[in-house]
């Protein structure tokens, strides 16, 4: 059963930078995550195929790390990559082995 949301109304970063992941980091911190990660809980990175697109590998390493400093009890990469295997999907962009480095 799910937990009611800490947050209920939307919360919007907006940030130029020309580097994708420094940009992410940046927006994150704008963001309240402080009261949304505690150490005990899990977080998890979603994509619905709908409406996501494909971020670079360095950017995406860099929102695992980011998350994983916040000291995550537990952190679930967590994807439908629509008609195509997930897990072919994450090879194919190099997911799997920034996963599997980063020991997620």
């Amino acid at each position: 059963m799910r937990k009611k949301r800490k947050i209920t109304e939307p919360v919007v970063a907006i940030i130029s930078n020309p580097y994708e992941g420094d940009a992410l980091v940046e927006a994150l911190n704008l963001l309240p995550l402080e009261n949304l990660v505690q150490s005990e809980e899990t977080v998890v990175k979603n994509q619905f195929p709908e409406n996501s697109v494909v971020v670079g590998t360095e950017t995406f390493r860099q929102l695992i790390r980011y998350f994983k400093g916040k000291i995550p009890g537990h952190l679930v990469i967590a994807a439908d990559s629509g008609g195509a295997s997930t897990p072919q999907v994450f090879e194919q962009v190099g997911y799997k082995t920034v996963i599997e480095e980063e020991v997620v």
